[in-house]
């Protein structure tokens, strides 16, 4: 799928989405990441939600004296607290309601290489404390066995969540974060690498290519809408992007690659910037304005005038003064 960007035609050039060309987020990113790799301590990875930070975590594993061995992936927000010990320390047999057969535990099945813990953050703060007695020695009993196991394995861990907050809050073991910080690295928000966006749109549009339909090499991201899209704010960050680049793949509408409650907004400036007999740019500034204000209108339906006016953060009566003659550049 080509994508227009600058004048030229961006050929997508990458091994992931790390690797593309140009990638302002690998410049900043990896020098950091392999580092890392290099030593043999725990991390912490901290980012956004939507930065890549199981990227980051393989990346660290694949660079590192582990990279033969097994990596895995624990994802705690979607472990039950009641169920956390057994799925990382196992269990054996009838040692409790429900355990018909025995389990060996991720930590005991990584044993030599790297588990990543996703969303630490939200470990509960019972496992907490079984977490740090295992990390204290190295030393693991699965739930109903006397036997203790030795267990060699670097815990990467990731969060977006403020952890110094949640220990202030007594949400999160000081104790716990001292081990687990033996190394940090923080991602970087799509945001801050807006030179990206462009070749990470074209590295996505080709990922998911075959599920489009014959017209795909036929069809491309218009050079106006690409501007747009790398001027938005991402708060999902790269996972947004690709979610809506699996919506543009279903409906083979490239308007779908903006958030949804944009759209609208797009179409209406892409209908009316040529329109220069019309618009000349003062108006065309005050179209854009007038438009932005009925998005978050839109956005915050059952917000009141003021409200839209303090999230736009200016008054009332600027609020109504931008809107009083939105029908003439509505025509």
């Amino acid at each position: 799928m080509p994508v227009y960007y600058g004048g030229k035609l961006l050929a997508p050039s990458y091994e992931d989405e790390w690797y593309i060309a140009g990638a302002e987020i690998r410049s900043q990113l990896l020098p950091s990441l392999d580092a890392i790799a290099a030593k043999p301590f725990y991390v912490i990875i901290l980012g956004e939600s939507g930065t890549g930070k199981e990227l980051a975590a393989h990346h660290i594993h694949k660079m590192s004296q582990r990279r033969g061995e097994k990596f895995l992936t624990v994802n705690i927000a979607a472990i039950a607290d009641s169920v956390f010990e057994s799925e990382i320390f196992g269990h054996v047999k009838g040692s409790f309601t429900g355990a018909t057969s025995k389990r060996t535990g991720l930590l005991s099945e990584a044993d030599g290489g790297t588990i990543f813990l996703d969303e630490i953050g939200d470990l509960d703060i019972g496992a907490q404390a079984a977490l740090l007695r295992f990390l204290q020695s190295g030393e693991l009993k699965k739930i109903g066995s006397n036997t203790i196991e030795q267990v060699n394995v670097r815990i990467i861990s990731a969060t977006n969540h403020d952890l110094e907050g949640l220990m202030e809050e007594g949400k999160f073991r000081d104790d716990l974060y001292h081990r687990l910080d033996q190394l940090s690295v923080k991602t970087i928000p799509l945001r801050n690498a807006r030179s990206d966006i462009p070749y990470l749109l074209g590295y996505l549009i080709d990922k998911y290519k075959e599920w489009f339909s014959d017209g795909f090499k036929r069809a491309t991201v218009p050079a106006p809408l690409t501007r747009f899209i790398c001027e938005f704010e991402w708060p999902g960050n790269i996972r947004q992007l690709e979610n809506n680049v699996k919506r543009f793949a279903t409906t083979e509408d490239p308007h779908d690659l903006v958030p949804h409650d944009y759209r609208d907004f797009v179409r209406f400036l892409q209908a009316n910037l040529k329109n220069f007999e019309k618009y000349n740019l003062a108006s065309m500034l005050h179209v854009v304005a007038v438009n932005y204000i009925d998005a978050a209108q839109k956005i915050w339906k059952n917000g009141s005038e003021d409200t839209i006016a303090d999230i736009l953060e200016i008054g009332s009566l600027e609020l109504d003064n931008w809107t009083k003659d939105r029908d003439r550049f509505n025509t």
